[in-house]
């Protein structure tokens, strides 16, 4: 990934608090959140369960709509947070179907 803007480094606890209540679904009370992980360059991999988003029976992925959502969601959160292009399907630590999504916090002007 070249020409990704400089993140600002924030405690770990600060990133995984705020992803946390981020990926907390309006059908699910509690967080989807499934791992946080830090990455080289300053920024974070969240990985999710599918519960976060709301599929029809028919609908196997997410759609783009609602991938556009949960970008907005955590820019309404924090308006430093920056999402990267890059997210979609992995799997958990357990080998389960999950969702991931890149995300980092951008300086803010003082």
């Amino acid at each position: 990934m070249s020409s990704l803007p400089e993140f600002q480094r924030k405690p770990r606890a600060y990133a995984e608090h705020f992803i946390r209540n981020v990926l907390t679904g309006h059908q699910v009370a509690k967080s989807t959140l499934l791992a946080l992980q830090e990455q080289p360059g300053g920024y974070y991999r969240a990985v999710f369960s599918p519960l976060y988003f709301a599929l029809a029976e028919d609908e196997m992925e997410p759609s783009k709509s609602q991938w556009s959502s949960l970008k907005k969601k955590l820019k309404r959160h924090n308006k430093a947070a920056f999402v990267l292009k890059e997210h979609g399907k992995t799997e958990s630590t357990d080998g389960e179907p999950a969702y991931y999504i890149l995300f980092g916090f951008l300086e803010q002007d003082k």
